[in-house]
């Protein structure tokens, strides 16, 4: 009878054990994203703030008509609508330039932008 109590009082203590440590993994997952997010923010604020204090472009605007994703480490990716500054062509099919949102600055497909300047 004894040892019956003893082992269900184990069993009961690995049980708590285990409730607390999936409370810890579950509050270090929520620091975590909680960290991503504050982390988004902070890179949006400074995106908007690299925006707000560009100075004046110089060369060529243009617009984009569509969203692109970067494909390598040269390349930026963009939102459509998205301007797209100081604008300096490769060849026919590539140009280089700075996107105004992001301040990024590198190489983007000419057909999925259009002349606005």
């Amino acid at each position: 009878m004894m040892q019956q109590q003893q082992m269900e009082q184990q069993k009961l203590q690995q049980q708590q054990q285990q409730l607390e440590q999936q409370q810890r993994m579950q509050q270090q997952l929520e620091q975590q994203r909680l960290q991503e997010q504050q982390k988004a923010m902070a890179e949006a604020q400074r995106g908007a703030q690299k925006q707000q204090q560009s100075p004046a472009h110089k060369g060529a605007v243009y617009q984009a008509m569509y969203d692109y994703d970067a494909q390598d480490d040269d390349e930026v990716g963009f939102q459509e609508n998205d301007l797209v500054v100081n604008v300096e062509p490769i060849d026919e099919g590539w140009m280089f330039g700075t996107i105004q949102r992001t301040g990024q600055r590198g190489m983007l497909p000419a057909n999925y932008v259009e002349r606005v300047q």
